[in-house]
């Protein structure tokens, strides 16, 4: 989520008593980088999870998330990949998937990030060709999704919508066909974050709890409530995400 729009990577690699906790910009307390890069990667692996890291583009930089790259992936005898060894890791980890920040209409207009994609995009895979990026088409940006591949289709992979009807999902399959057919490109679409929402009167419980998602009590409460509307609305989703077909490529639950 937002917490990536202040993300410093090198605050989390290393031994752990060596790093130091840092404030917590967006959801406030500390962040105290206990679980790093390798730690994240480690459960992926441990569980059989395809990984997929979200970088810092409001607040970082394209070299930063180029040397997060080469950290992760590289095999060139390089400074990240030498410094990836010192922490113990010798193989690299391969990281496939990368999002181009999280929710950036919050800082930019959807020309302003398009062009900012490019620039992150051409550093980024100049440490790795083989990695698949991911641009943010949800929300305001979503009306603008044409604009946005007009601008900066050349440089991504996919486009994340984290809508959840069919009808909203297969007009930006359709957007993204043409556009493929158009450039001779491979874009396909994602869904990086959505939610099963459960009724509960006036409005959603997911929208209660987004109205304060640190208090103790709506936390608790949304784990009293998870039942079979819950569940099923899960299946729901599911489903529709498998009837769009292979250009739906995956989807997070948040």
């Amino acid at each position: 989520g937002c917490f990536a729009s202040f993300y410093n990577w090198r605050d989390g690699i290393g031994p752990r008593k060596d790093r130091k906790p840092v404030n917590s910009e967006y959801w406030g307390g500390l962040e105290e980088n206990f679980t790093g890069t390798a730690e994240f990667l480690e459960m992926c692996k441990m569980v059989g999870s395809e990984p997929f890291i979200c970088v810092n583009m409001i607040t970082g930089s394209p070299s930063e998330a180029a040397a997060w790259i080469r950290y992760c992936n590289s095999t060139d005898g390089d400074q990240m990949d030498k410094l990836r060894k010192e922490h113990g890791y010798g193989d690299p980890f391969r990281v496939k998937y990368w999002e181009l920040d999280n929710e950036t209409y919050r800082r930019w207009g959807y020309e302003e990030y398009a062009r900012r994609c490019i620039e992150f995009s051409k550093s980024m895979k100049a440490a790795d060709p083989s990695i698949q990026l991911v641009l943010v088409g949800y929300g305001s940006f979503n009306v603008n999704l044409r604009e946005m591949l007009d601008i900066a289709g050349k440089h991504i992979d996919l486009v994340c919508d984290r809508a959840t009807t069919e009808i909203a999902l297969k007009k930006d399959l359709e957007i993204i066909s043409e556009y493929n057919r158009k450039h001779g490109t491979n874009i396909r679409l994602c869904n990086t974050e959505w939610w099963a929402h459960i009724s509960e009167g006036k409005g959603s419980l997911a929208r209660k709890i987004m109205a304060n998602p640190l208090d103790p009590e709506r936390i608790a409460t949304h784990q009293v409530k998870v039942s079979w509307n819950y569940a099923m609305n899960i299946a729901y989703k599911l489903l529709m995400f498998q009837r769009l077909g292979g250009d739906f490529e995956f989807s997070n639950f948040n």
